[in-house]
């Protein structure tokens, strides 16, 4: 109605046919008071509520909507020509973990699962941890990545790398902790290591992740 309605406009209400209902007294039910609201932050979800959802809320579900998809970062040529050799030397995380890197070096029988030319290398540091390296096929060299809580995601024809990525194709994930939000990471070809792609596209400098 706009403003200008005059009080004597309004509709009248037909009396007649409302039944007034006197409010329940039961005792059994609990005041809500200030000190009974909850507040709880989990990553970027804030729930502020009864206390007593605690009872009912078995975990917050946040969906993951990527605002660019592999596509964004598409790499060219994929080599399909025969793997160079481990330079262990290369990197200080491919002495140390030289077994678990050769075994997914060694079994990756399609060849080059990122960026073109690079395999994945992952293994479980702990729970709830995940740890992978970059081997290029092409010489050899070994490079660090990101760790992970929740695995992996990437495919051979794009640089981008998803860390914790959703279960399923539904895309919402459990927030049970912080770091196990899912994170985007763009591999750069010239500078040769990772950089964290945040909101909005702009790409982060990350430190090293496992040591020089």
């Amino acid at each position: 109605m706009g403003c200008n309605n005059e009080p004597s406009q309004l509709p009248q209400l037909n009396t007649d046919s409302v039944a007034v209902k006197q409010p329940v007294k039961n005792t059994a039910i609990e005041k809500i008071a200030t000190a009974d609201t909850m507040d709880l932050q989990y990553g970027s979800v804030l729930l502020i509520g009864d206390k007593r959802v605690e009872n009912y809320l078995n975990s917050p579900l946040l969906k993951f909507e990527p605002y660019v998809g592999f596509n964004t970062f598409k790499t060219k040529n994929i080599y399909k020509g025969p793997k160079a050799k481990i330079n262990y030397k290369s990197n200080k995380i491919a002495r140390e973990y030289k077994t678990m890197i050769t075994q997914s070096y060694i079994g990756a029988d399609d060849g080059a699962n990122f960026a073109g030319h690079y395999i994945v290398a992952s293994w479980g540091c702990g729970m709830p941890c995940q740890q992978c390296a970059l081997v290029d096929m092409l010489d050899g060299k070994v490079y660090e990545g990101p760790f992970a809580e929740q695995g992996f995601e990437f495919v051979r024809e794009s640089r981008l790398l998803i860390v914790n990525p959703p279960p399923d194709s539904t895309g919402y994930i459990e927030l049970y902790c912080n770091w196990c939000k899912p994170r985007m990471y763009v591999w750069d070809e010239e500078k040769k290591h990772f950089e964290e792609l945040m909101p909005g596209g702009d790409l982060k400098q990350v430190d090293l992740f496992y040591g020089p």
